[in-house]
């Protein structure tokens, strides 16, 4: 019975299977359409790919409307190639190994990625960030609220923004290799945010300044721009420069609170 129902449905054409899509009640009822063959999945995938719902990754959200772990695996691998966006609120190494399981190797048009977890003390290890660049190889926005040394920062071969910035206390900052690392291989950074909330930073940009003619927007300690800050105002391309004080004020370029 359920196969000749099926076989009455196919018979319709694609704009009243929109309609029937368009009047599922829910995300696993979706799911369950578009398991059934091969045309109806190209209608569900179409209708997924058009929602603003899904064009960001938020996998604890995703478990949540999809409750059943094979309907979960099936989504997202029909939407690998079309997810724009991550947001992570679980500790990065956590999600890194769900999506391996999921055999989710790579999510090629990821171009932002934002990392806030919920456990403050739940630090992204090097390894972590090394098989997050593999997994986002055209990653464009990286923004990371958690203390992080710099390694493997520079695998974001396409990365245009970086923001570390976050208005709390951090055990520690980057490691200038690391930083200089980015500075030297990133060559389409456009955005730095390297300050450091709490603490007088001890990076320095004197060995990368010449690296950073692209750089429109540069965020830093008032310690870091001091010794380089002739070299930072003749930057070909930058059009905004915020800088945290000891007294934790910032002013833009234009002498205005930022």
């Amino acid at each position: 019975m359920a196969a000749e129902a099926v076989c009455q449905i196919l018979r319709l054409n694609d704009d009243c299977l929109d309609e029937i899509f368009d009047r599922l009640q829910d995300l696993p009822t979706e799911v369950s359409f578009a398991r059934t063959c091969q045309r109806l999945r190209h209608i569900s995938l179409a209708k997924w790919r058009t929602s603003r719902a899904y064009e960001q990754l938020d996998l604890d959200k995703w478990r949540e409307l999809l409750p059943n772990y094979e309907d979960l695996v099936y989504f997202l691998t029909q939407m690998r190639p079309h997810i724009r966006e991550m947001c992570v609120s679980s500790c990065l190494c956590a999600l890194l190994k769900d999506l391996d399981e999921m055999h989710i190797a790579e999510l090629p048009l990821v171009a932002s990625f934002y990392y806030d977890p919920e456990d403050v003390d739940c630090y992204p290890s090097n390894r972590s960030i090394r098989k997050l660049a593999q997994l986002l190889p055209g990653l464009r926005k990286l923004r990371l609220t958690t203390p992080i040394d710099g390694r493997y920062l520079s695998h974001f071969q396409h990365l245009q923004e970086l923001h570390l910035y976050e208005d709390q206390h951090k055990a520690y900052e980057l490691q200038q290799e690391h930083l200089d690392e980015v500075c030297h291989k990133l060559h389409d950074l456009r955005v730095l945010d390297i300050r450091t909330y709490d603490m007088i930073s001890k990076l320095q940009l004197g060995n990368c300044v010449q690296s950073l003619r692209k750089l429109s927007v540069l965020k830093l300690n008032l310690a870091t721009l001091k010794p380089i800050l002739p070299a930072i105002l003749e930057l070909p391309s930058l059009r905004q420069l915020v800088v945290l004080l000891d007294n934790e004020w910032h002013y833009t370029t234009d002498g205005q609170p930022g």
